[in-house]
């Protein structure tokens, strides 16, 4: 399936928020000499920032699916929200209940999503400011 501009642009932007969140957390790690814990916080970072950029392809897939749906668009894009949901709250349970990724990094990790949105505003006003829509 071939993705839109802006899911691409969602994904880079989950991307490098997700590797600039694991940069912190490495420095800050290694500052405050607790090394053993910056693994565990890096994964704990990409658990979470790969969710969500299955999200953002579930997200689009599911609206164009709803697109095409004559009847039960609103129940499908319901149930869709639901798997979303649970699918983070799976790993948020995982990170919460084993030693090997850090619950620390996973709520870190939750926060990439909405800056990626915010994020993506900035490339939808230059585009509407440049013309430029393609």
């Amino acid at each position: 399936m071939k993705l839109s501009k802006n899911a691409k642009r969602m994904l880079l932007l989950i991307s490098a928020a997700s590797l600039l969140f694991i940069v912190i957390g490495m420095v800050a790690g290694a500052i405050c000499h607790i090394p053993d814990l910056m693994f565990p916080f890096a994964l704990g970072v990409a658990m979470i920032g790969a969710v969500n950029c299955l999200k953002i392809v579930m997200l689009e897939r599911a609206v164009l699916k709803a697109i095409d749906m004559s009847e039960g668009a609103k129940g499908y894009i319901g149930g869709q929200y639901l798997l979303r949901f649970l699918l983070t709250g799976v790993v948020l349970v995982v990170a919460a209940t084993q030693d090997f990724v850090s619950l620390w990094g996973a709520v870190a990790g939750i926060f990439t999503l909405p800056i990626a949105a915010f994020g993506l505003k900035f490339f939808i006003a230059r585009d509407e400011k440049t013309g430029n829509y393609d």
